[in-house]
């Protein structure tokens, strides 16, 4: 598919990217057919090199390597070369078709516009491609004609290509069909095509041709006679050559009109367009004016609603008042009646309590007096009195029925009062709920006048702008300065950047050690299957090969009784070995699944842990470090573990990679590991007993152990690869060692427990040294049999003697190895029961720890030295036991100083083994006497006690709840009542304030409105004046035009003189007349440029001036009263934005970019420490991160922008032509 594509090519890939092949071919990074391709942008990932090796060159960021599927589609052919004649390599007749296309669109606009306007640059490019190819032909033929003519076609032909007018190609195109004429009849036609638009700007040939042709065609015979006379061809060519000068003058005379013709048509076409511009804009800036006469005929309209809605709510308001204060009155006279009832009331029913007194004494008297009694001065008086009273009873109930009826016609008056204050209270919200709206109509007539005030203010705040960036160089200037004191800062967070990737790579270890994990079970499920692929492989050729001999014995019929009883012992064993492969098939498909099962555990938990990572508290970032300290012990005693059993197997035989050399610094490593794995356990149970202060100082330890941790993957990693180096190992385990004391000193405490954690250890210890001891004896007897002959004499009675107590060494040495086995599962069943020994207890175990560790240290110096003897290089004679007892008498005296007997070499170890086992069964008896133990209490883990304070933390107290609830009742009723005050002082501020405001605002309004008129004024009077100027600029382009047609006609006659004289004296006085009129037309042309770069330069000034303050001033125009909630017009608003902030940021990256310093350092500066700001490199990215924040102009968003723009306005974008959208933006 790559066959396809070639160099150069266009293409489009799958993505919508667009790029441009630059390499095809199999590079060596991949197999395969890869293209090379180069963007225009930096979209890419190289810079056409991968890996040190360069295919191809651009720009870094601009390349990409993709395989040929990636290619959706071919753009664009890679452009021809020209070769080196001259030639294009496309085929001539290409041409003729575009020229003739030409001529065709040209005298399609002909029509409409002058012809020199009908061709744009791309069509006159595209014609000079399509001329140039037909004419060189006939070149070729005039050069070979003579060679004398060829300098000039050179020189026509590079300005042939350029016509003027819309009659070139026509002529051309003619002149191209008749390819095979001479060179004389293509001289002529390019002199009539000069000549046609000096008289019209006609499309047909004009008949002025004929009398060039005629003069040019002489050279031709001349050129035929050239052969006859020599003063003939010299004459010819004399006559050639002054008809080729003067054909050269006439040429840059004809290019010199043609120039000054395109330039007046050119700004012909200007002024027809400035004017059509200017009626355009007459027209649009009409509607624009009456616009702003209704928007201030509204705000009028606003204003006076304003004031009689200002008026309307003072009347409410007064009302409201004259009623209120109405209410209150009424409210106290019914106050003071219902007191006046009450008094009344009361004074009522003590007269009706006299009046029932006196009725009863009246009747008591009428039935206890006597006539006469009842008959003297006495009795009438009382009479007279009653008759008082009661009449006074009478009055009484007529004043009080009358009280009560006022009382309720005022009761009654006072209702309707209370029904028409509701009903005033109603008008009051609708006056207000009305007066908020015109607030709000308000608030928006000052919001567009302030976005009118915003756009004359623009101006101030640019060049205020300008100043304020000055100020910001000078600061930023400070701000290096500062920048650099802030070293000190960088090395806190450089340190702060060193933990956090300590931290990091305590989990990438963790995930290691996971993957390392797993990695190990699959190299063995790898292994396995290998193992059984060989069996099957085995099985195979055993089954083809028993399948052979079946045929062959089948095919003999020679089986005998043997032969056949052979092969039913290989059936059975076929049988055998298919049963052990099933069996071992499916055994690997069970450990197959079961890894599969726990690495999917393990994915599991880990994101498990991530997940609930995220809902724990802060509290537990402070407990972090303690507790990846804690892992990380965990971490590095089941390494040790794995390590230890590994080594173990090497040493023991089964899995026998090791050197004799190292096997005994493998036991050396077993024990060191066996110590790590030890003190790691020591630790996981202090850490799970702390406190949580001792827990916080654990968190150092997860740095310190990292070393201890590295050293343990390494020792992994080795063992993977099968190079463990046994005495290495053992020599960098002596420092982890060393570490781990030291840590144990400082962290580990002296309580019980830790001291039962500490005996435990020193137990585990003493096993592993005697399993060592009996290891190392074990490998000294195997190497003395194996290399030492066996002859029957002596000295095998020696050895005889020497493996019999090697082997009662190492007897005695499991024995001393059982004791402890027994001793440690006492110890682990009182640590358990929470009991330990006493601490009076720790001298026996030392002083065992120190036996059994010298027994282990002396059996390892006697096997190096065993095997240096067996085992040196270069020895041809054999070994005798007698060197073996040397060494091992002169290793035993440095351990044991007693032993003078070189017969009895294990006497000392025997004894010491002996005296050692006796300690270890007095420590075995006092494990398990339970006298001499203590008990202890074993702390909750500090997270648990870490959790428990967490949450009690968060119980409070029910009776303080209540009370600060109670006494938040009461601030809040406190401060609602003051509240309430001040809000009562603030609405009467707030009125003061309106009305103070509304005098503002309306003299400000009424200030704003006189200046808009005057500067409307302004604006009318500086139409009218580029209007005349306009007219002026007009009049100046007609004065030049006739004088242009002044000018041609001139030439005209001129050319006609030149061509109808004979003569040399006529031909001189020509070519004087022609040489005046030459310099003539330059000095016209001269001054033509000048007029045309003056007015050009008006018109742009003008023209700049007058879209910038109309659009200055009126903008705020444009925007409505209310706000739009059409979403194209808030597109259209936010389109203009986006391109204001484009506009400014374009603006401002020439000033903020700065030179940047290439200069190299002087050697002796060259180490020294420099910002990172002030390298090279950060600066030139940091302007290619600001160039690319910048918004990119293209043509989507200009157009979008525009016709946003007309959006606003209201008008339609098909109105506008993309000539006048270029004027106005």
């Amino acid at each position: 598919m790559s066959e396809i594509y070639r160099v150069g090519q266009t293409v489009e890939l799958n993505d919508g990217r667009q790029a441009v092949v630059r390499y095809i071919g199999e590079p060596t990074f991949a197999q395969g057919q890869w293209v090379g391709v180069e963007f225009a942008d930096a979209v890419g990932k190289n810079d056409g090199a991968v890996r040190g090796e360069r295919y191809f060159d651009c720009a870094p960021g601009h390349g990409m390597f993709l395989k040929p599927t990636g290619i959706s589609r071919i753009l664009e052919q890679p452009k021809t070369t020209p070769r080196a004649n001259g030639r294009p390599v496309s085929q001539p007749p290409k041409g003729r078709p575009s020229s003739f296309t030409m001529d065709q669109s040209s005298k399609t606009r002909s029509a409409s516009r002058p012809s020199s306007m009908a061709l744009d640059p791309k069509g006159a490019l595209s014609q000079t491609g399509s001329t140039s190819p037909i004419k060189r032909p006939l070149s070729t033929v005039v050069s070979r004609s003579r060679p004398s003519m060829a300098p000039l076609t050179n020189k026509r032909m590079s300005i042939a290509p350029t016509p003027p007018s819309s009659a070139q190609p026509r002529s051309t195109a003619r002149l191209s069909i008749g390819g095979t004429q001479l060179g004389s009849t293509r001289v002529g036609g390019s002199i009539s095509t000069g000549k046609a638009p000096v008289s019209r700007p006609s499309l047909a040939p004009t008949k002025k041709s004929s009398p060039p042709s005629t003069v040019k065609k002489a050279p031709t015979p001349s050129v035929s006679s050239t052969s006859t006379t020599t003063r003939g061809t010299i004459t010819h060519d004399k006559q050639v050559e002054e008809l080729e000068a003067k054909l050269r003058i006439m040429e840059k005379k004809r290019i010199e009109d043609r120039e000054k013709l395109k330039a007046l048509e050119r700004l012909q076409q200007e002024r027809d367009k400035f004017e059509s511009i200017i009626q355009k804009l007459q027209a649009k800036y009409q509607p624009q004016q009456q616009e702003n006469v209704d928007l201030k005929k509204q705000l009028k309209e606003a204003e006076s609603r304003l004031e009689q809605i200002e008026a309307i709510q003072e009347e409410h308001d007064t009302l409201l008042e004259m009623a209120t204060l109405d209410r209150e009155m009424a409210e106290e006279k019914a106050d003071a009646f219902r007191s006046e009832n009450a008094d009344l009331k009361q004074t009522l029913e003590e007269l009706k309590l006299e009046n029932e007194i006196l009725k009863d004494e009246n009747q008591e008297l009428g039935q206890d007096m006597s006539p006469e009694e009842r008959t003297s001065a006495g009795w009438l008086q009382m009479e007279r009195e009653n008759e008082r009273l009661r009449e006074a009873l009478l009055r009484l109930r007529d004043i009080s029925q009358e009280q009560e009826a006022e009382l309720k016609n005022q009761i009654k008056s006072l209702e309707e009062d209370v029904q028409d204050l509701a009903e005033v209270k109603q008008q009051y919200d609708d006056t207000k709920a009305r007066l908020l709206e015109c607030e709000a109509d308000i608030e928006d007539l000052r919001q567009q006048l302030d976005a009118a005030l915003g756009a004359e203010e623009m101006i101030e705040e640019l060049s205020e702008q300008n100043m304020s960036l000055k100020e910001q160089i000078d600061e930023l200037k400070i701000t290096i300065d500062d920048l650099q004191s802030l070293k000190e800062l960088n090395d806190e967070l450089e340190v702060n950047h060193v933990e956090n990737e300590k931290q990091l790579q305590e989990v990438i270890d963790f995930k290691d050690s996971l993957i390392s994990e797993q990695t190990r079970r699959a190299t063995q499920q790898e292994e396995t299957l290998t193992d059984q692929e060989y069996t099957i492989s085995r099985f195979r050729e055993l089954v083809t090969n028993l399948q052979s001999d079946l045929e062959d014995l089948r095919s003999t019929k020679e089986i005998s009784e043997a032969e056949a009883q052979e092969l039913s012992n290989r059936s059975k064993q076929m049988m055998d070995l298919n049963r052990q492969l099933q069996a071992s098939a499916s055994n690997t498909k069970i450990k197959t699944i079961d890894m599969e099962l726990r690495k999917l555990e393990a994915q599991e938990a880990a994101e498990h842990l991530a997940i609930v990572q995220l809902f724990l508290p802060e509290a537990f970032h402070s407990e972090r470090d303690s507790v990846l300290a804690l892992l990380r012990f965990k971490r590095i005693g089941f390494k040790a573990h794995l390590l230890h059993g590994f080594v173990k197997d090497r040493v023991s035989g089964t899995d026998r990679h090791i050197h004799d050399d190292d096997v005994f610094d493998a036991c050396d490593v077993l024990d060191k590991l066996t110590w790590i794995a030890a003190m790691c356990e020591r630790f996981v149970n202090s850490i799970s007993g702390c406190s949580l202060e001792q827990f916080a100082r654990f968190e150092g330890a997860l740095y310190e152990l990292e070393p201890v941790e590295r050293a343990l993957n390494g020792y992994i990693d080795g063992l993977k690869r099968d190079e463990l180096r046994e005495k290495q190992v053992a020599s960098e385990l002596h420092r982890s060692v060393a570490l781990m004391s030291h840590l144990a000193e400082i962290h580990l405490s002296t309580t019980l427990d830790a001291y039962a954690d500490d005996v435990l250890m020193r137990t585990l210890l003493m096993q592993s040294y005697l399993e060592t001891t009996a290891a190392a004896l074990s490998l000294i007897k195997s190497g003395v049999q194996s290399h030492i002959p066996i002859i029957p004499d002596d000295e095998n009675d020696d050895i005889a003697r020497f493996t019999q107590k090697v082997d009662s060494m190492i007897t005695q040495s499991r024995s001393a190895k059982v004791v402890v086995s027994k001793t440690i599962r006492a110890l682990q069943e009182l640590k358990s029961r929470s009991l330990s020994l006493t601490t009076d207890t720790l001298d026996a175990f030392e002083e065992c720890e120190r036996g059994t560790e010298q027994l282990a240290l002396y059996t390892r110096q006697l096997g190096e030295k065993v095997y240096s003897v067996l085992m040196e290089e270069g020895r041809t004679e054999p070994i005798t036991f007698s060197e073996i007892r040397s060494t091992l008498f002169h290793t035993t005296v440095n351990s044991f100083p007693d032993t003078t007997n070189e017969s009895d070499l294990f006497f000392a170890m025997g004894a010491k083994c002996r005296t050692l086992t006796d300690a270890l069964a007095n420590l075995n008896a006092l494990s398990l006497s339970l006298s001499s133990t203590a008990e202890f209490e074993r702390a909750p883990a500090p997270w648990v006690l870490r959790a428990k304070e967490l949450a009690a933390s968060k119980i409070m107290s029910v009776d303080a709840e209540e009370e600060i609830r109670r006494l938040k009742d009461e601030v809040h009723a406190r401060a609602t009542a003051l509240k309430l005050r001040d809000q009562e002082i603030e609405e009467k501020g707030v009125k003061i304030e309106l009305l103070e405001a509304r005098t503002r605002d309306a003299s400000k309004k009424a200030i704003r409105i006189k200046e808009l008129e005057s500067r409307i004024e302004e604006l009318r009077g500086r139409e009218r004046a580029l209007v005349e100027e306009s007219e002026g600029r007009s009049k100046e382009i007609r004065a030049l035009e006739e004088e242009r047609e002044r000018w041609a006609t001139q030439a005209a006659i001129q050319a006609k003189i030149g061509q109808n004289c004979g003569g040399g004296v006529g031909k001189r006085d020509v070519g004087a007349d022609k040489v005046a009129t030459k310099r003539e037309l330059e000095i016209l042309g001269e001054e033509v440029r000048i007029l045309e770069s003056a007015n050009r330069f008006l018109r742009r000034s003008n023209r700049k001036d007058l879209i910038k303050t109309t659009l200055a001033a009126d903008s705020w125009l444009y925007v409505p009263v209310k706000p739009s909630s059409n979403p194209q017009t808030s597109r259209a608003q936010a389109m203009v934005t986006t391109g204001r902030k484009a506009l400014e940021e374009l603006v401002n990256l020439p000033a903020k970019t700065q030179h940047i310093d290439l200069t190299p350092h002087p050697p002796k500066e060259r180490l020294k420490w420099r910002p990172l700001a002030h390298t090279p490199r950060y600066q030139l990215k940091e302007q290619e991160v600001r160039r690319a924040q910048v918004p990119t102009w293209d043509m989507k968003l200009f157009s979008g922008g525009l016709n946003d723009f007309h959006i606003l306005k209201g008008e339609s974008w098909n109105s506008w032509d993309e000539k006048e959208i270029g004027l106005v933006s």
